[in-house]
């Protein structure tokens, strides 16, 4: 018998972000959904007890626990560095012959940022994002600027992945309409596929205009590490708009504005992101590239 392609579909790595568990739960109850001839496909639930408590997560971010070095010692007393490890033995182990081939790792976001495809900068990744670009209007594709085997998120554990983004909604909420995005992602993600083992020669080519990711700018904070200012309203919900010098970037709450004085060419994402606030992180600027897959 032919050997299939071993498929991991995550919801709940946050566990507040209740669309990916939703939709895992629908996918166990009608497994006919991913069934296709060459895949094999796992459901799984990231962070159960957070899903439960309809937190992010309960100690610390599950989505920061997988770097290899802390994947190759024994766990912290955290919740989430014991499931780091649940995960890697289940789907892993991480850049050591790893059980799952493609992994799709399921998040929302309160950033207005539509249907976002995080992919790392490989061509099978690529593809996969390429085709469902194809597929669906509206479609960002951002790519890591790091190897996967160097990164620390859930994703890193298979050597193809993707990290599907959909917002804007709040945590704890299910939208209609973002659940029905999310299920064609994942449809048009598998379809493509089987698409590709059953048809090498229908392997996704072309140009993708991408963002690469860059740096991160922090919210404006007095010497105690209090937040002074919030995302200015001509900024908010601009994501993939390039960001030009002079622009309003803050405002404090005394109504001050910061203009924004750095280089052009910078695209922002995960602009006003609720969960970012614990880190003062305001957004991340990116670069626009096209490439040739």
């Amino acid at each position: 018998m032919t050997m299939k392609t071993q498929i991991a579909i995550v919801g709940g790595t946050h566990g507040n972000e209740v669309t990916g568990v939703r939709l895992i739960e629908r996918l166990r109850a009608n497994p006919q959904i991913v069934e296709r001839e060459t895949l094999s496909t796992q459901l799984v639930i990231g962070n159960p007890v957070a899903v439960q408590q309809c937190v992010r997560y309960v100690d610390e971010d599950l989505n920061r626990g997988f770097a290899i070095a802390e994947l190759n010692r024994e766990p912290a007393a955290t919740r989430e560095a014991q499931r780091a490890h649940e995960l890697n033995n289940l789907l892993g182990p991480k850049l050591n012959k790893p059980k799952t081939d493609v992994l799709l790792d399921l998040h929302t976001t309160t950033a207005d940022m539509g249907v976002t495809l995080i992919v790392y900068d490989n061509p099978f990744n690529l593809g996969i994002a390429g085709y469902i670009q194809k597929q669906i209007t509206d479609v960002s594709i951002y790519i890591s600027d790091k190897k996967y085997e160097d990164t620390i998120g859930l994703q890193s554990i298979a050597p193809c992945s993707m990290l599907v983004e959909i917002g804007p909604i709040a945590p704890g909420v299910l939208r209609h309409d973002i659940f029905e995005q999310m299920d064609e992602v994942v449809r048009h993600a598998l379809d493509y596929i089987d698409m590709v083992n059953r048809s090498p020669e229908k392997t996704f080519h072309g140009n993708l205009d991408v963002f690469q990711r860059g740096k991160l700018i922090e919210y404006p904070s007095d010497d105690d590490g209090n937040i002074t200012a919030m995302i200015h309203k001509d900024l908010q919900n601009a994501n993939y708009q390039e960001l030009k010098p002079g622009s309003p970037l803050f405002i404090t709450y005394n109504g001050d504005v910061i203009l924004y004085d750095g280089e052009p060419g910078w695209y922002p994402v995960f602009i006003n992101e609720a969960a970012y606030y614990e880190k003062t992180m305001a957004l991340r600027l990116n670069r626009k590239l096209q490439i040739r897959v």
